[in-house]
């Protein structure tokens, strides 16, 4: 996935090419442009990527399983601008990171709900507060507090190992896509639950059943490309609601 959003970032800066008038469209794709290098030394297994909806030309990524409760500030060339730590909680397994808008306010989401093993009980949706860029200092990080937290749980009783989250603000939704299952499995759930009340269910919107699958000659190799090619691992929605993409 760390390799993958990297090469999503760079084919989105610069993969598109307009065809003029009167010239044959190509069907061979030119490659990714390098947009820069990550450069946070704290960053060593980028899982999640995510653009700010409060500053042009910031990125928020994070490290995968295990590693601090962090996010690193980047520009659009990789340079490090900043960390945050959120306090109170840990990093089990962030898998993805979704930015929004919501009540007038930026606000960045963090998915702790990778779960390789089929498994895990304790799977979080972490909501912070967008922090303002002019605090950002790669000298010094910053701390800030968690606004709301979200348990994950799923309504037909299953644990499933996901990596692709995004925000509907429009419905109020947050949107959880399965890795591991064929076809993968869409759910939902309130980014906001009412207050004083238990957090309720996932629930399933859907199956996404038009994702590629690799070949049997692909499927032998042990490789992200090979094998894994058909697991979606990053979800976003278009800021108008116009379209989702889905990262395998």
């Amino acid at each position: 996935m760390r390799i993958l959003l990297l090469l999503a970032l760079a084919c989105l800066t610069g993969a598109c090419t307009v065809i003029p008038t009167g010239q044959p469209d190509s069907t061979v794709w030119p490659g990714p442009d390098v947009a820069g290098r990550l450069q946070a030394a704290g960053l060593a297994e980028s899982s999640g990527l995510a653009a700010s909806r409060r500053q042009p030309n910031l990125l928020w990524s994070h490290n995968d399983s295990g590693g601090q409760p962090v996010l690193f500030a980047l520009d659009a060339t990789g340079a490090h601008l900043g960390s945050v730590r959120l306090i109170g909680v840990t990093n089990v397994d962030w898998e993805d990171l979704a930015a929004f808008e919501w009540n007038g306010r930026s606000w960045l989401l963090i998915a702790d709900v990778g779960d390789n093993n089929g498994r895990r009980t304790d799977c979080r949706l972490h909501i912070i507060a967008e922090p303002d860029a002019a605090e950002l200092d790669p000298a010094r990080e910053l701390s800030v507090p968690v606004t709301w937290s979200l348990p994950v749980r799923y309504a037909d009783g299953g644990a499933y190992d996901c990596e692709a989250v995004a925000v509907d603000t429009n419905e109020g939704m947050v949107y959880l896509l399965t890795k591991r299952t064929q076809p993968a499995r869409l759910y939902r759930l309130p980014l906001r639950p009412e207050p004083d009340r238990p957090a309720p269910a996932a629930q399933l919107a859907g199956e996404v059943g038009h994702i590629p699958q690799p070949d049997a000659l692909r499927a032998s190799l042990m490789l992200p490309t090979g094998r894994w090619s058909g697991q979606p691992v990053a979800l976003d929605f278009a800021p108008d609601g116009s379209a989702a993409a889905v990262l395998t």
